[in-house]
């Protein structure tokens, strides 16, 4: 719990300069042949376990409060992570076979190329052993990249299954002793989430009764939708909401409300702005009220101009490392 306050807090200093002077100019497109650093963390569904707030609380009776907050948080956490684990297990089983990197990959390829971003974006997929060794060895990498980390998971009370995409725009230089340095220019989360109508004790049960067409296909529409988002923020339409005031602004879905600025309203799906400035985030949603035809046409994202994706045999290639220089303001050696 120290470790994570003290992380948020460095985070905080380092990032206060790029936060105080609002959004940074972020070129259109992004670079012409940007490359695109795709992280492939998980090979199966995760889990979302909210944090306990035990060492937040031990902290107000000084540091041996914090220490015994400490350990009795990371005991409920633990609990938490193993209900999860084991209630969540039917639906893995449901989705062996389902390839969600595949899927994400195929869907970055065709939507991905657009004016916001880039004409030709040169992809690289990294799973954690090749981002390990590439860190172990100091290896080159691009000096400037969009940096995407997806995630699928479900809540930890199983109600809400969600696909999310975290970008950030990422320039890096080299250090004097040689080592490569990242400087987060740009960070946002495109998060498209899918609750049960009418959740209960057996969200589990629920899901499995939908069938593996049904999941795949919900989880298709979350990549693609996440992508969406991603696209839509960086054209015209979505840079120019960038400064735009949010609060108290509200949008609603089937009788339910959702914070934030309305993007877009279909009668299936809303999209929604929440945060300030370079805490934004874009969230989706999308009641899931049974089974659905896996046949049914892909839902249409605000317009973007988009261009054809750049064949694979282009993808990016490990570049020499850019020229050493002084640390800008949000870096991280």
């Amino acid at each position: 719990m120290l470790a994570r306050v003290c992380l948020a807090f460095g985070l905080a200093v380092s990032s206060f300069a790029v936060f105080a002077g609002g959004i940074p100019f972020i070129t259109k497109p992004v670079a012409p042949d940007l490359v695109v650093e795709v992280s492939q963390p998980q090979q199966e569904i995760a889990v979302d376990v909210p944090e306990s707030n035990a060492g937040a609380a031990g902290m107000q009776f000084g540091l041996l409060g914090a220490l015994v907050g400490s350990v009795v948080e990371s005991a409920i956490e633990n609990s938490a992570a193993k209900k999860a684990e084991s209630t969540v297990a039917p639906i893995r089983d449901v989705l062996i076979g389902y390839d969600f990197n595949a899927r994400l990959e195929a869907q970055l390829r065709a939507k991905l190329p657009s004016e916001g971003l880039s004409n030709a974006p040169q992809f690289l997929f990294l799973s954690p052993a090749a981002l390990a060794e590439r860190a172990e060895k100091n290896a080159p990498r691009a000096a400037k990249a969009l940096v995407l980390t997806p995630r699928y998971a479900m809540d930890n009370t199983l109600a809400t299954l969600s696909v999310s995409i975290t970008a950030q725009v990422i320039e890096r230089d080299v250090s004097p002793r040689g080592k490569f340095r990242d400087f987060v220019r740009f960070t946002r989360v495109y998060k498209f989430n899918m609750p049960l109508d009418a959740a209960s004790e057996t969200n589990a049960k629920q899901w499995v009764d939908l069938g593996k067409p049904t999941l795949t296909a919900l989880l298709d529409q979350g990549i693609a939708q996440s992508i969406d988002m991603l696209v839509f923020d960086f054209s015209d339409a979505g840079r120019a909401q960038w400064e735009q005031p949010n609060r108290g602004m509200e949008t609603t879905l089937k009788g339910r409300r959702y914070h934030g600025m309305t993007l877009k309203s279909e009668p299936d799906f809303v999209w929604a702005r929440t945060g300030k400035k370079l805490a934004q985030t874009i969230q989706g949603y999308q009641i899931v009220t049974g089974p659905i035809s896996v046949d049914a046409p892909a839902a249409d994202a605000p317009a973007v101009v988009a261009v054809p994706a750049a064949p694979a045999a282009n993808d990016a290639q490990p570049v020499e490392a850019p020229a050493a220089s002084p640390a800008a303001a949000g870096g991280s050696q």
